[in-house]
């Protein structure tokens, strides 16, 4: 091949990839020149006249034009929170986003800032799988890739990314001194043996530098507690002796502690979309049978700001709800049944697929995704002459094994659906009448997109979509797929190098998988979510976590995405973003500020758990519903004389509020919510909490300690700054 000069690495890159897609081997005089392009390019964009060169690359850089103040304000808040001293310092923050929002690149800009401010090395927790923290090191070097270890002096900053496994017992300290580390570990039980082991005793050289956790997913494994058997004790008559269970720490939570430990300096921060369990936990360092843990409970909360291309429950379940919206066509609802038969094998689908109404949600969904792909696909080959490929996301069962017979069903519909379209067969109705109710259906959405001015392409002719959906099907090219994917290996084995997103092989990739595709794994131009997760009780983080279809999605996508589940689990969903809106709403308005009392408001429904058991174990936390009395128990009042003072600054403050004289006829009258508060605290100090012969109530003193920390969450739920009071004298 003659050798071409490039002169842009535009021009370069387009060459690289033309050759790659015909199968013809790259030379090595292009391969250079694209080197030599790309490091001129990141030579230009690093920002050096500055105290904070990293993070004002970072922002200079920001793929998405110029950086938001919502997002710059965010990750300045949030370094100056975290580098802060004082003695609740070591305690974490917690940066909260929703799914899929962006959490990742800005807890990158705040490590590169804090890299600026001083911190030596960070440390980035990971789900305890292989891909995710593949991805996460693919990110990181494509995200700091100004920053690469080079020889030439004028650098101003290098940062070396590591993973854990690969350095654990033999970095050099040459490598760390005058650079940034950053070292990628998973929350698997080796991974941390060998993270505490380099720094307590491989490389001690370590634990003098400034170190930053960042706890990626910090509802995943992070904070986990179990039981302890006890051993069974008798009493003198050979009766059982009735023994509270003791708790302790499960194994990864423990190594995170132990770790914590060991840095002179550390800073911890929390990453997740789901973090109810953390506001759960115990507030302060907790003491389990003698083993002190460091306090897990976020300090502060910082807020990810969603970037304009976010979509996510906003559209899904509020806007969805306007029939005029282009988004009141995302749900489409299909029986349990469909649900039942894709959770266990029963070969006589195999032999009637298509005709059988049990499945004839998966027929429809499958037909709808098909189409929807040959509209995309027709649409961005007209307007941007590129080659569109999508994905779609079969999430129904948990078991593995039921995976292969749901492939096995999809393709069996599928070759169905494919005979039906390809050979015109008219014999099964169904395909046709689905076909056509799935063409109007995107004719009302892409027309009321076009109204509300979110997209402006046409819809193709109905011909030129089946033309397009009998291309993808060509035996001469077969452009779909349909993968398995529930292992790490496979995952790995699908991850985008330059990305770490879920590579698309084909025009159409439909992706079969449980929880291995949920948290962090990232599926770009997903036209079709086909979900039937339905426990017995729904939790929260775990069923927000499964929601891939959320993330920047063009709208263009969006007038032809549905999201394919029963009506018992949309609702359930709905319930769930209205839980998450109230959690989001209560920092976004400061309602956390201002209370001395430890209280975060964390929605309740009798059909949704907000996490699993053993993550708030050691916890007393306390659900709030309406009508609820609490009334603290167990103590005795001081004496007369000590008391006394006390019981008539409460008669006063009682007595001369304006509105005392104006009670109702039960005695009720309008009080501040601060007055309300001084009085119960005053009230708790007249009470006597000890044990006294067989009666043990020391225990019992947190009752008034729930009462105001209930009252915290009531005072900032309210809009009103005024509440009801009833005076009762008890003789």
């Amino acid at each position: 091949m003659e050798k071409v000069i490039y002169k842009t690495l535009a021009e370069c890159e387009a060459a690289i990839n033309t050759l790659k897609v015909i199968g013809v081997a790259v030379p090595d005089w292009m391969e250079k020149q694209h080197q030599v392009l790309k490091a001129a390019v990141n030579t230009k964009a690093v920002v050096t006249n500055t105290d904070t060169p990293i993070y004002d690359t970072l922002v200079a850089n920001y793929p998405y034009g110029k950086m938001p103040e919502e997002k710059v304000k965010c990750i300045k808040d949030t370094v100056n929170l975290l580098l802060e001293d004082g003695e609740h310092a070591e305690e974490p923050g917690l940066l909260l986003g929703k799914i899929q929002c962006g959490k990742t690149d800005t807890f990158e800009d705040i490590i590169g800032l804090a890299f600026d401010k001083g911190i030596d090395i960070t440390i980035v927790f990971t789900k305890g799988t292989k891909p995710l923290a593949q991805q996460t090191i693919m990110r990181m070097k494509k995200d700091y890739r100004f920053f690469k270890p080079s020889d030439n002096l004028d650098q101003k900053a290098t940062i070396n990314i590591y993973d854990i496994m690969k350095v654990w017992n033999n970095l050099k300290q040459a490598k760390v001194e005058g650079c940034k580390t950053v070292i990628v570990c998973k929350k698997q039980a080796t991974n941390m043996s060998h993270l505490i082991d380099m720094f307590s005793k491989n490389c001690t050289f370590l634990k003098k530098k400034k170190v930053l956790i960042v706890d990626d997913e910090a509802d995943f494994a992070s904070r986990n507690y179990r039981s302890v058997k006890l051993q069974a004790l008798k009493d003198e008559d050979g009766n059982p002796i009735a023994q509270d269970a003791e708790t302790e720490m499960a194994k990864i939570s423990q190594q995170i502690d132990d770790f914590r430990k060991i840095p002179d300096y550390c800073r911890y921060l929390q990453v997740t979309a789901t973090p109810y369990c953390l506001y759960l936990q115990p507030q302060g360092e907790l003491n389990l049978n003698g083993n002190v843990v460091k306090p897990f409970k976020p300090r502060f909360t910082s807020i990810v700001p969603v970037h304009a291309a976010y979509i996510g429950g906003q559209q899904y379940f509020e806007d969805s709800q306007n029939p005029d919206s282009m988004y009141s066509h995302l749900f489409h609802q299909i029986d349990q049944k469909c649900i039942d038969v894709l959770g266990h094998e029963d070969k006589r689908y195999l032999n009637n697929a298509v005709s059988s109404a049990n499945i004839y949600g998966l027929t429809y969904a499958l037909i709808s995704y098909f189409m929807a792909t040959a509209i995309r696909r027709i649409q961005e080959r007209n307007t941007k002459n590129r080659d569109y490929k999508t994905s779609a996301l079969i999430h129904v069962e948990l078991d593995k094994k039921n995976h292969d017979w749901q492939s096995r069903v999809i393709n069996r519909l599928i070759d169905s659906i494919k005979n039906a379209i390809v050979e015109e067969d008219q014999s099964d109705q169904r395909i046709w009448s689905a076909i056509d109710a799935i063409y109007n259906d995107f004719i009302e959405s892409n027309r009321k997109g076009r109204e509300e001015k979110f997209i402006s392409v046409d819809l193709p002719m109905k011909e030129d979509v089946m033309d397009e959906i009998r291309n993808i099907f060509n035996p001469k090219k077969n452009n779909y797929h349909v993968q398995i994917v529930n292992s790490d290996e496979q995952v790995e084995s699908l991850l985008d190098e330059e990305t770490g997103e879920l590579q698309l092989d084909t025009a159409a990739n439909i992706f079969i998988g449980g929880n291995i595709l949920d948290r962090g794994i990232t599926i770009k131009n997903m036209l079709c979510f086909f979900y039937g997760r339905n426990p017995k009780n729904f939790q929260q983080d775990t069923v927000l976590q499964h929601a891939r279809m959320y993330g920047a999605r063009s709208k263009e996508d969006m007038a032809v995405t549905r999201l394919h589940t029963t009506s018992t689990i949309y609702r359930i969903l709905v319930r769930m973003n209205e839980l998450d809106n109230q959690l989001r709403e209560w920092f976004l308005e400061g309602r956390d500020k201002g209370t001395d009392v430890n209280a975060v408001f964390v929605g309740y429904d009798k059909n949704i758990k907000p996490c699993a058991t053993q993550k708030i174990k050691a916890s007393n936390a306390l659900t709030l519903k309406k009508q609820m009395r609490m009334v603290p128990a167990g103590f005795w009042t001081g004496c007369n004389t000590a008391i006394k003072k006390t019981i008539a600054q409460i008669d006063t403050l009682l007595e001369t509020y304006p509105s005392f004289n104006k009670k109702d006829e039960n005695g009720f009258f309008e009080m501040d919510c601060e007055t309300v508060k001084e009085i119960l605290s005053l009230i708790e100090s007249t009470f006597v909490y000890k044990d006294k012969g067989n009666i043990h109530n020391i225990e019992r003193k947190n009752d008034i300690k729930e009462m105001l920390c209930a009252w915290s969450i009531v005072q900032a739920s309210l809009a009103e700054k005024y509440l009801s009071c009833n005076v009762q004298t008890v003789t």
